[in-house]
């Protein structure tokens, strides 16, 4: 993915530990972490190392899974089911628990949004016109059902 990232923008990438950003404090003008977070049991790390890092209206923008999604749905049946050990699969998240999580990392959230009714893996196999078709039902669909929230967080000034 870096990459392929690498082709298409012209700033520079890095890949690190999220834990331990090599970046001076206060030194970044934008991250975007996306399916990196709900691998994490203890997230706060990654978003405490965002905000140090941040330059003051800096922005970090993230995706989190929803509790309550199909996703979460289809992780209970492997964990059920005995495919997966519990507490070892994705972490799921409540907005209230995310804008707790992002408030401790010094930072504030501006903006967020919910997407995709099922998996996004599913996305992959399906006809554009059913996708097409979920898209306009995901608008009937409180947003905490849907199986991802994509954050935008910034650091005051």
């Amino acid at each position: 993915m870096l990459a392929v990232a690498r082709r298409r923008v012209a700033n520079p990438l890095l890949r690190c530990d999220a834990f331990a950003l090599p970046l001076r404090d206060k030194s970044v003008d934008r991250i975007l972490m996306l399916r990196l977070i709900f691998h994490y049991c203890a997230p706060a790390g990654i978003l405490a190392e965002a905000g140090r890092v941040l330059r003051p209206g800096g922005e970090l923008v993230f995706d989190t899974l929803n509790r309550y999604s199909t996703r979460w749905l289809a992780e209970a049946l492997l964990v059920s089911s005995g495919k997966r050990r519990p507490g070892t699969g994705l972490r799921f998240a409540s907005a209230r628990a995310v804008e707790a999580l992002v408030a401790r990392a010094g930072l504030a959230i501006v903006e967020s949004r919910s997407r995709f009714l099922l998996p996004t893996r599913v996305y992959r196999f399906l006809p554009p016109r059913l996708q097409s078709v979920l898209v306009t039902l995901e608008r009937w669909v409180p947003s905490r059902l849907r199986v991802l929230t994509y954050w935008k967080a910034v650091k005051p000034a």
